[in-house]
C-alpha cells in the first residue's frame, strides 16, 4: 500500500512539474513584457538595453515586418534602432504588451504577444502635436538555458502606425 502512494504521490509531482514548468514560461514572458514596458514608456535605453542582453541568447535575432526579406538585426543593432526610435518618440501616454498564447515544448517555447505605443509627437515644422499609435503583434521564441528562459528571436507578424487616426507607411 506505502508503495502505491509512492507511485501516486510521485506521479502527481511529476504532472505538477510539467504543469509549472508551462507556467514559468508563461510567467518569465509576462513579467519581462512589463519590464520592457516600463523601459520603454520612460524611453529608458539603459535599462532596455540591459534587460535584452540579460534575458537573450548571444544568437538572438530580431526581424522587422516592414523590411521586406529583412536581415536579421543582432541584440547590439536592436537597442540602436531601439535608442534610436526613443529619440524621436516625444512623451510617451502609453504603453502595453499582452501575452495571447505561450506554447512550451521541452526547452523551447513559443509566445505570441501584442504591443502598443501612444505617444504624442510634434515635428520641427509641425503646430500642434499629433499623437502616434504604433501597434503590433510578435512572435517570439525562447530557449531554456541553464535552468533559465531566454528569448532567441522576435519577428513582427503584424505592425501598424497612425497619426491622428491616420494609417502611417505600408
Amino acid at each position: 500500500m506505502f508503495g502505491m502512494k509512492k507511485i501516486v504521490l510521485l506521479g502527481l509531482l511529476s504532472v505538477s512539474i510539467c504543469v509549472a514548468s508551462a507556467e514559468s514560461l508563461q510567467q518569465f514572458v509576462n513579467s519581462l513584457g512589463a519590464k520592457y514596458d516600463r523601459a520603454i514608456q520612460t524611453a529608458d535605453i539603459d535599462a532596455f538595453s540591459k534587460l535584452l542582453k540579460e534575458n537573450s541568447t548571444p544568437d538572438f535575432a530580431y526581424y522587422e515586418k516592414s523590411v521586406p526579406a529583412s536581415k536579421p538585426m543582432n541584440r547590439d543593432q536592436m537597442v540602436a534602432t531601439m535608442a534610436q526610435s526613443f529619440k524621436g518618440m516625444g512623451k510617451v501616454d502609453k504603453v502595453e504588451s499582452k501575452t495571447l498564447s505561450v506554447k512550451e515544448k521541452g526547452n523551447t517555447g513559443v509566445a505570441t504577444t501584442t504591443h502598443a505605443i501612444t505617444n504624442v509627437v510634434k515635428g520641427p515644422s509641425d503646430k500642434k502635436a499629433k499623437v502616434m499609435v504604433y501597434t503590433g503583434k510578435s512572435m517570439d521564441e525562447y530557449r531554456r538555458v541553464g535552468g533559465k528562459w531566454k528569448l532567441t528571436k522576435m519577428t513582427w507578424i503584424e505592425t501598424k502606425m497612425t497619426i491622428d487616426g491616420k494609417p502611417v507607411g505600408g
